[in-house]
């Protein structure tokens, strides 16, 4: 082992004890991460990394370093700053809709990932159907959605173009215009059967 350096000697005296056993215990016995590590020592990440590599202390992998709560916070607050940060940019914001939007029209041509993406959606419906609380908070944000394209007069143009459509596709169909005779049949033998009704009749 060669000999230790000027700030080598100077961080054995802050923490007390031999820099290589510091390190190990640090790394292994508190899991803390090389940046934690690197403040506390007052050096910087690389000196940290060099220090490690030369004590033959084993680098934890990135699942031993995600499984460090401290770490997985810290990265979480990053990450989530990180794109608070990017999506203030409205250029960033376009860009990152259009790749989206490319990624996902790319993935639903490949019927495999069709699958898998029709099978998710429909697992997370059952989910949702089985929790009172959400089941309700989602209809009721269904219910103002739809209350406020309503308010738009093409958007009930167009959705009363799509029912008259729809009426038209199940006439067409012998087996949806029996039902539906079959049904109006019903109806109207059970509007039959009440008095108040054959007297306005």
């Amino acid at each position: 082992m060669s000999k230790k350096t000027t700030k080598m000697l100077e961080v054995e005296e802050k923490v007390g004890e031999r820099l290589e056993d510091w390190l190990w215990q640090m790394r292994w016995q508190e899991k803390k991460s090389v940046e934690w590590i690197a403040q506390t020592a007052g050096v910087s990440y690389g000196t940290i990394r060099n220090w490690l590599d030369l004590y033959g202390i084993r680098r934890r992998s990135f699942k031993e370093v995600w499984a460090d709560p401290d770490f997985k916070k810290r990265m979480g607050q990053r990450i989530k700053q990180g794109w608070k940060e990017k999506l203030a940019d409205p250029y960033f914001r376009k860009y990152h809709s259009q790749q989206r939007s490319q990624r996902a029209k790319e993935m639903w041509r490949d019927p495999s990932m069709r699958a898998k993406i029709i099978q998710s959606q429909q697992q997370a419906q059952s989910r949702a159907s089985k929790d009172p609380q959400l089941r309700g908070r989602r209809s009721q944000q269904s219910s103002q959605r739809l209350k406020q394209l309503w308010q738009h007069p093409d958007y009930r143009k167009q959705q009363l173009q799509r029912l008259d459509e729809l009426r038209n596709q199940r006439w067409q169909d012998p087996t949806q215009r029996r039902r539906q005779s079959q049904l109006m049949s019903q109806m109207l033998t059970k509007w039959w059967q009440d008095k108040d009704y054959r007297a306005r009749q």
